[in-house]
């Protein structure tokens, strides 16, 4: 139960900034608590993300030059 209020949360989160035009994303990671990418050793959602996250800035990092 509290991790969907969580991620109802970091949704609600997700939209403001929106609004508020802020370059942001937003991806939720089902059946996994709010700490889970510090376990990249032995989670392959946590090495996904960090994946997600380092594709994220490279792109964003490739727009800029």
């Amino acid at each position: 139960m509290n991790e969907l209020i969580s991620a109802s949360k970091g949704e609600n989160l997700y939209r403001r900034l929106l609004q508020a035009n802020v370059d942001s994303h937003c991806k939720c990671y089902v059946g996994v608590n709010h700490v889970f990418f510090q376990l990249t050793g032995i989670s392959l959602a946590a090495r996904n993300t960090i994946l997600d996250v380092a594709t994220i800035i490279v792109t964003k990092s490739q727009l800029r030059i």
